[in-house]
């Protein structure tokens, strides 16, 4: 099986963990093996392994921009159009690559997450939404958010986030997503960290959050060739530093947390004589790891969040901000598997 990489799609502003110290893989590059700013922690073609054979995968349907069908035009290819997105979670042992790590072993546990799109519609991802080639802006939840366990655990099947966040939080979300306002990357404008959680009608979800809250916010243009996607690409990866102290446990906490995506784009129409283009917004959400989880303040400071559950359930009853744990980098990459 043939393995080749893209062009860079994502662009991460920031990466952390909550709760967490910040480990050293920060930044983004192009996932070219000459041209990486900076080491992989892991040899790249584990990374593809473990995309191809996750722990846990999950995947679930939605109809892509369904807000924007009414005006597109007759001949569209995205009206009535349903896509799977599909998140897998994976943790394993490797060599670590970078710098000198506190261990007995040079072998090291990581954990990696990866997203992928799937569709019907023939040709790739410009294709699939009527041609667009304009940017595709996409953000998500950063890494070291951690949400209420009560929130989270209103998130079973489905894409959909109503069940977790809340109607009038995603009605709040999307009506207060920006259109692209130009070409390529630079077009996306998300508006910087705390867009969520400054809402009130988010505030018993994203505002429980303890830590620092932001979101990445990046974009890929759809009209650059080297930068696009078929039906089935991996096109986001996250790939964790070496994992030390209670090594399950940044595993289980990724799995079960809330993977959480929000898109923006224009979509071409010939229903509007003045405009060429629509609006279309997405917001969607999906656990790896459906599991209900025990609803326990561990640390009695009045919320309870995914990881100090996981901690507890993985028997152990240290801090979570004690754990030692060399970052959670993101390398934004579009990994094509053939």
């Amino acid at each position: 099986m043939e393995t080749s990489t893209l062009f860079i799609l994502l662009l991460a502003l920031d990466c952390g963990v909550h709760a967490l110290d910040e480990g050293p893989f920060t930044g983004w590059f192009e996932p070219v093996p000459d041209k990486i700013e900076g080491l992989l922690p892991v040899p790249s073609d584990l990374i593809v392994y473990q995309d191809q054979n996750p722990n846990v995968s999950r995947s679930a349907t939605f109809k892509p921009f369904e807000n924007a069908w009414g005006e597109l035009g007759s001949d569209s290819v995205l009206r009535n159009a349903e896509w799977t997105w599909r998140v897998n979670v994976s943790q394993f042992y490797a060599p670590y690559n970078g710098g000198d790590v506190a261990g007995p072993s040079d072998r090291q546990a990581f954990v990696s997450q990866t997203y992928d799109f799937s569709w019907s519609a023939e040709g790739n991802i410009s294709e699939a939404l009527d041609g667009a080639t304009g940017p595709l802006c996409v953000t998500q939840l950063g890494a070291w958010v951690d949400l209420p366990v009560n929130v989270t655990n209103g998130l079973t099947d489905g894409t959909s986030c109503v069940p977790a966040l809340g109607q009038a939080c995603v009605d709040a979300i999307l009506n207060k997503t920006p259109p692209p306002l130009g070409s390529g990357e630079d077009g996306c404008n998300w508006g910087g960290y705390g867009i969520f959680d400054e809402m009130p009608e988010c505030r018993d979800s994203f505002g429980r959050d303890r830590g620092s809250f932001g979101t990445f916010a990046a974009g890929f243009s759809l009209g650059n060739t080297t930068s696009q996607i078929n039906s089935g690409d991996t096109f986001w990866v996250n790939m964790s530093g070496p994992v030390l102290g209670n090594e399950t446990w940044l595993y289980e906490t990724v799995a079960n947390q809330i993977q959480l995506l929000l898109f923006s784009v224009l979509l071409p129409t010939n229903t509007q004589p003045n405009n060429p283009t629509v609006p279309g917004k997405e917001l969607l959400c999906l656990r790896a790891n459906t599991t209900k989880l025990p609803d326990v303040d561990v640390n009695k400071d009045g919320v309870a969040v995914v990881g100090e559950v996981v901690l507890l359930s993985a028997g152990s009853m240290a801090r979570v901000g004690s754990l030692m744990y060399l970052g959670l980098m993101s390398l934004i990459l579009a990994v094509v598997l053939g």
